[in-house]
This record gives C-alpha cells, sequence and structure tokens, in this order.
C-alpha cells in the first residue's frame, strides 16, 4: 500500500520532548482472515522482532526546507519494548530532522501483541495515553505515517498532515544498510545555522529582491518578503564544502551566483556578502520561451553549470553518491532490465512538475526546463540557425558550443549559446567541449529527450536514460 505523496508541514510550540503519536481516525486493523495461516500470537510476536523500516518519496518541507523522502522504521524487543524513528531526508538521502531514536526518550515505547497481529504502542513520555496501532500482516507491519506532534533539542514543533485518515505505509524486514542508515540518525536533530545574505551586483551596488532561493547538498530553501530588501536571513542545514546556489528575483529581474566549497557551522550565525550576476533573457521566434543567457549553476555564458539527472533538483556533486538507476528520483525497482517509477510513468511526454524541475526548484519565479517541443525548434533551421563556435570571454578560458540564432523576421539579431560541457554517467565526465547533452522537461518510457550536439557533426533532439547527468538552460 503506498502512501500518498503530499505532506502538509507547520510550526507550532509544543511541550518540550513530548511526543504524541496518535492513531488516524478511521484507520481499521485487518481482520484475523488476513493474517498468513492464522498464527498463533507467540509465531507472530518471534515474527516482529528486529528492524522495521519504509521510506516513501514525497515533495514537502520543514519551515521551509524542501525534503525528497519521509520514512519511519521501528525496532521491536522481545521483552514488549521498542524504539520509534520518524525521518525526513533530502536529494542525497541526508537526514535533516529526526524524531525519535535510542538516544532519545520520546522515541522509547512499550508494545502489546493481539492475536490478530494488532500491535499497540504507547510512547514511553505520553502521558496522555494515546497508542500508536500498528498490524503485523503477510510478513510486513501496516503502519499510519502520521505523527500528531514533533520535538526536536532544537526548537519546538510539530509535524501535520492534511490527508485521509486512512493513510498507512508497510514497513518491511530492515536490511543492512536501512539498519546501518536508522541506527546512523541516533545523533541527527534538525539544528539550522543561521545565515545572513547581503544581495550586490557585480559591480558591488545593493540588489533588492523580493524572493531569495538557496540550494545547498540536497537542500532547497525559499524566503519571500512584501517589499524588496538586499537582506535576507535564511535558517540552513549545516554544510562543509558544498555548493552553493543562489536565486534573487524582483519581479521580472533575476540575479543569480554559483559558489563553491561552502561551509556552514552547526549552532553558528554566518554573515554573506554575495555578488550575483543579472540574468538576461532572449526569445529566438515568435510566441516562444525566453531563454536565459547561461546555464543552471552557471556564473557566466560559457560556463557549463553543473548537471543532473532528470527530476533531480540536486546536481551529481552535491549528492553524496553520484546517481545511479538504484537511487535516481522516483525509481521503484528494475526488473528483466525494465524500470517502473512511482511518478513520470514510462508514458511519452510525460513533463516534469515545478516541484521536480530542477530550473524551477534552484531559481524559482517562472523559471523551468524547456519542453521538448522547444528544444526541437531549436535545431529547425526554419526557426533557428545553429553555428559551432567558440567564446572567449576570459582570457585563456575558451569553451566551444553552439550558437543558436532566430532565422525568422524580427529575431535573426537575437542569439543564445550552449557550451559543450559533456555529460555524465556515473562519475565520468563523456564529451567535455566536444559534446554536450541538455534536458528537456518530458519524459518517454526509462529515458526522456534531450538535445545532444557533438561538434559539427551532430545536432538532434534525442533520448538519454534519466539517469545521465546532464546540463540544463532554464526558460521562462
Amino acid at each position: 500500500m503506498k502512501a500518498k505523496q503530499f505532506f502538509q508541514y507547520s510550526t507550532r510550540a509544543i511541550i518540550a520532548l513530548l511526543v504524541t503519536v496518535t492513531i488516524a481516525a478511521g484507520f481499521t486493523a485487518c481482520s484475523e482472515d488476513d493474517n498468513p495461516a492464522n498464527e498463533p500470537k507467540e509465531s507472530i510476536a518471534e515474527a516482529i522482532c528486529g528492524p522495521w523500516y519504509v521510506l516513501t518519496e514525497f515533495n514537502g518541507s520543514l519551515d521551509g526546507l524542501s525534503c525528497r523522502y519521509v520514512g519511519q522504521a521501528a525496532i521491536i524487543y522481545e521483552d514488549g519494548t521498542g524504539i520509534w524513528y520518524f525521518f525526513m531526508l533530502n536529494d542525497a538521502m541526508e537526514p535533516l530532522y529526526v524524531m525519535g531514536g535510542k538516544d532519545k526518550p520520546y522515541g522509547h515505547f512499550h508494545y502489546t501483541l493481539a492475536n490478530d497481529g494488532t500491535i499497540s504502542i504507547q510512547l514511553d513520555t505520553d502521558p496522555t495515553n494515546h497508542v500508536w496501532t500498528m498490524k503485523y500482516q503477510n510478513g510486513k507491519i501496516i503502519a499510519p505515517i502520521k505523527p500528531s506532534v514533533v520535538n526536536s533539542q532544537a526548537e519546538a514543533r510539530s509535524v501535520t498532515r492534511g490527508e485521509e485518515a486512512t493513510d498507512v505505509v508497510e514497513l518491511t524486514s530492515a536490511t543492512d544498510e536501512e539498519l546501518t542508515r536508522i541506527q546512523s540518525m541516533d545523533a541527527t536533530v534538525y539544528q539550522p545555522t543561521n545565515v545572513h545574505f547581503s544581495l550586490k551586483d557585480t559591480n558591488g551596488n545593493a540588489i533588492k529582491a523580493k524572493e531569495l532561493n538557496v540550494s545547498i547538498n540536497g537542500g532547497h530553501y525559499n524566503k519571500k518578503t512584501s517589499t524588496a530588501s538586499n537582506e535576507f536571513t535564511i535558517d540552513i542545514s549545516p554544510v562543509e564544502g558544498k555548493t552553493l546556489i543562489l536565486s534573487a528575483i524582483n519581479g521580472d529581474d533575476t540575479y543569480v551566483t554559483t559558489i563553491k566549497d561552502v561551509t556552514f557551522e552547526q549552532g553558528k550565525t554566518n554573515n554573506m556578502e554575495v555578488n550575483l550576476m543579472k540574468v538576461s533573457t532572449v526569445q529566438l521566434w515568435k510566441n516562444g520561451p525566453h531563454f536565459a543567457n547561461m546555464n543552471l549553476g552557471a556564473t557566466k555564458v560559457n560556463d557549463c553549470g553543473l548537471f543532473y539527472a532528470w527530476s533531480a533538483t540536486t546536481d551529481f556533486k552535491q549528492l553524496n553518491l553520484y546517481y545511479a538507476w538504484k537511487n535516481l528520483p522516483y525509481l521503484v525497482e528494475i526488473k528483466d532490465n525494465m524500470p517502473s517509477f512511482s511518478k513520470y510513468f514510462a508514458v511519452d511526454g510525460a513533463e516534469l512538475e515545478p516541484s521536480d524541475d530542477a530550473a524551477s526548484v534552484n531559481w524559482g519565479g517562472t523559471w523551468r526546463m524547456p519542453r521538448s517541443s522547444e528544444l526541437k525548434k531549436l535545431v529547425d533551421p526554419s526557426v533557428c540557425s545553429s553555428e559551432w563556435k567558440v567564446i572567449d570571454d576570459i582570457p585563456g578560458i575558451a569553451i566551444p558550443g553552439y550558437e543558436f540564432t532566430g532565422a525568422t523576421k524580427g529575431y535573426k539579431d537575437k542569439s543564445i549559446f550552449l557550451p559543450a560541457g559533456g555529460y555524465y554517467i556515473d562519475d565520468i565526465n563523456f564529451g567535455f567541449v566536444t559534446k554536450a547533452e541538455y534536458w528537456s522537461a518530458a519524459a518517454s518510457g526509462e529515458k526522456a529527450y534531450m538535445l545532444y550536439f557533438a561538434g559539427i557533426a551532430d545536432l538532434r533532439v534525442g533520448l538519454d536514460y534519466r539517469s545521465v547527468g546532464c546540463a540544463i538552460r532554464p526558460v521562462k
């Protein structure tokens, strides 16, 4: 049974170290007939002992911090006690927030087991006697995913979800890898570092914006103000030596920068004065999209920028492991060499939603990845002319690529340049300065549409596997 993918998070003050996990009204335990072979209570008790784990894909946020996955884990002991976890992970599969655990009082519970496999759990620190009910069925534990109250050492906060009362998940026996992940989460709490950004342009003049987007190490943060300001303060998960992407938006103006090797220490206030470059836009044909003059993650027009798997909103280099099929977003399994997906199924033309669109998530505003039809017009000689050339805007740094120029009346003086940055398969870049692949927002089967070129010999829109790391040219 799949948990629904929408999660709504809010924050309110609660009593320190109080966790109340309440079964959602209307959750119905399975009948005795659902229990395999109507096992006796003793057999069920023996079967449920051990670690149980589930990880569910979703797009949600906690105080502006975007999260890719939510999970639960329960370790059940023979003596009627156990440990419970609720956690959220970013794109890089790193914990952003963890509730419960063996080192936290509000993670411990006592349970009773009924003959039909119903497991009634009461957390040790719950004075209201609310019970969390799970069910052992067909070798799995069926449990509600909703925590009604959450507290961390950083600050009191609650997590609520506006979903149907019957939403449940299936916890399966934890693998060694999952057990290691569970055990490593005990020391993790959401303790953000306070970062104060002062925004300036490349000449050092203050930039005022109503929206600031921050992306770093799989975490995405967004802050909007009612009046334009050049000062923004955001709580960010601590990181070390990561790449920071900033996008400041005020009306139709977008300013961006990418800064490498950034460190934000836990519990400290960081002041950052950042210089951002204004993004100019170019329309190459009538009623066409407005292309940015640079790639996502770039700092100049001949910069290749960052590389993304299709539907991933964090680039390859910021992940602990390079994207492969096993951790591609929304991949469920590969069986007989055929992948299955929980989202963007193998249907031709399935397009990314804004929450899975790297341009939308990292730059904000109305930015998005181009549609496959828009990339096809780029290589259509009746719409755009193309020329292989080298742009050397900084002495000693020459990057070749394709310049696309409007071919119709009124657009023949409009051009964009796409550098040949190659593409990534696992941790290997193929074709740097000779080839390039640029993602579209459309999938087709286990692949997705992309713009491909290899020097002057090959220029076309084709397909490549979703796990390949490609460049992105945002449009709006």
